[in-house]
């Protein structure tokens, strides 16, 4: 069901996945033009996705935003929301972005809806 709405390469191994969040995390976000996050359950320390920020414009002061939750049994349980607030902050308070935009497939409802 999630799957769908992704436009990374899917289906994706644990170890690429691994190493893609590796270095979605320790990227530069003026250097390289974006960042990631792992979004993680606080209680079991479980890995459950990641967010990211991608096209960041120093000049414009703009970036576009992405999320992704592969289980879909850990969605409506408030981890998204909370790790959309983190990076709405960090990119705004932080990074000093005036705008993020977030596109999505019409069929998307659950991300037009945050």
């Amino acid at each position: 069901e999630m799957r769908q709405y992704l436009t990374s390469q899917i289906p994706m191994s644990r170890q690429t996945e691994r190493q893609w969040l590796e270095r979605s995390t320790t990227m530069d976000p003026w250097k390289d033009g974006g960042m990631a996050l792992a979004i993680e359950d606080k209680k079991t320390g479980d890995f459950l996705g990641t967010v990211s920020l991608f096209d960041i414009s120093k000049q414009n002061r703009r970036a576009e935003f992405g999320i992704a939750i592969h289980n879909p049994e850990n969605l409506g349980r408030g981890f998204g929301t909370d790790a959309t607030r983190v990076m709405l902050w960090v990119a705004f308070h932080i990074l000093g972005l005036n705008s993020v935009s977030l596109y999505t497939l019409d069929t998307n409802e659950r991300a037009q809806r945050a």
